[in-house]
């Protein structure tokens, strides 16, 4: 067993495209994101703040600590669409290139609701940047992660009902 000190969510930014992609309601998908949140209650998270993103939604209602990985020098891509008020906390990355290593170098473990493009690269990138656990939620995924990638990491398929962070 190990201590968790800080969580990394990785996130669809939009919610609508995941739940189409699921086949389930919008109510059911919330449901399930409610137990993840209610599994993190007291810990350490750490997110990207996008507006109206289902990282957004957690940090509204996380009664702990949120660390937002915000790149504030970023030229390329800006910020603007990003919603720091959220965080309790902001962990400049300097740019958006530099937003997932930020992101698992803080953290222990990656909970993963969801395999968008941008959650699938901060999954991937757990082969270097080494986080204690990487837990992918059942209900957020619509098939697992392929072999080739698999092999390669330490994912444990757990459904919410049995995350428990510990």
């Amino acid at each position: 067993m190990f201590i968790v000190m800080k969580i990394a969510i990785s996130a669809p930014v939009n919610v609508g495209k995941r739940v189409e992609v699921l086949g389930i309601s919008e109510s059911e998908f919330y449901s399930n994101v409610d137990k993840v949140i209610s599994a993190l209650s007291g810990k350490e998270i750490v997110i990207v703040p996008h507006k109206g993103s289902l990282s957004e939604y957690v940090a509204c209602k996380h009664t702990g600590k949120v660390i937002g990985v915000v790149p504030k020098n970023d030229t390329e891509f800006g910020i603007d669409f990003l919603n720091s008020s959220v965080c309790t906390e902001v962990l400049d990355c300097g740019t958006w290139r530099n937003q997932i290593e930020a992101m698992l170098d803080v953290s222990d473990v990656l909970v993963v609701m969801g395999l968008g493009c941008g959650s699938m690269a901060e999954l991937c990138f757990t082969k270097w940047f080494k986080v204690k656990k990487i837990f992918v939620v059942d209900e957020f995924i619509s098939s697992k992660i392929p072999k080739e990638i698999d092999e390669e990491l330490d994912i444990e398929y757990i459904s919410v009902d049995e995350l428990m962070l510990g």
